[in-house]
C-alpha cells in the first residue's frame, strides 16, 4: 500500500480494518460524490457507536468531504456526507465557539432607567435570569439620577 496515495484514489480492499466502517457500495458512493456525481450520501448509523461514526467522518475528512450527524424526517439519527462548499456548519453561518456564530453568541439590548445606577440594574437583571453580573458587558455608567438609555 503507498503511503502516499489519497483514499479516494484507492480501492475498499485497499482500506485498513479500523476504515472499513463503510460499506464498498457506500465507499464507491463517496467516490462519486467526490468525483461530483452525486450530491450527497446519507448513511443510517442509529446501530453504530461513537467510535464508529467518528470513524465515518474520518473517512468523509480524507475524501476531503464534508459531514455532519442530523436527523432525518423519518427521526433517525443519519450522517449526511456532501462536497465540500467551504462553508462551514449549517447555512451561511460560519460556526464559532461552542457551535454558535458570533451573532448568535450575544443579546444585544437598550436598557432605559431612572433613577438606578447601571451597575444596579445590570445586578437586578443578573439576578431575574439566575446568572452572574459579570456576564454582561457595557460602556461606561451613565448618570444615576437621569433618564437614560444604553446599550448592553
Amino acid at each position: 500500500q503507498d503511503p502516499d496515495k489519497k483514499i479516494y484514489e484507492m480501492e475498499y480492499s485497499d482500506l485498513k480494518e479500523g476504515e472499513k466502517v463503510v460499506t464498498e457500495e457506500t465507499f464507491l458512493n463517496l467516490k462519486k460524490l467526490r468525483n461530483s456525481e452525486l450530491e450527497k450520501v446519507d448513511m443510517g448509523v442509529d446501530h453504530m457507536s461513537k467510535e464508529e461514526r467518528t470513524a465515518i467522518h474520518t473517512i468523509a475528512k480524507r475524501f476531503e468531504l464534508r459531514s455532519e450527524t442530523i436527523t432525518n424526517e423519518a427521526k433517525e439519527k443519519v450522517i449526511r456526507i456532501e462536497k465540500n462548499t467551504g462553508k462551514k456548519g449549517k447555512g451561511d453561518i460560519v460556526r464559532g465557539e461552542r457551535g454558535r456564530s458570533k451573532q448568535e453568541k450575544f443579546l444585544h439590548f437598550s436598557l432605559y432607567k431612572e433613577n438606578f445606577s447601571t451597575g444596579e440594574c445590570i445586578s437586578c437583571m443578573a439576578r431575574g435570569a439566575r446568572t452572574k453580573d459579570r456576564f454582561f458587558s457595557f460602556a461606561g455608567t451613565k448618570d444615576k439620577r437621569g433618564r437614560t438609555l444604553q446599550r448592553v
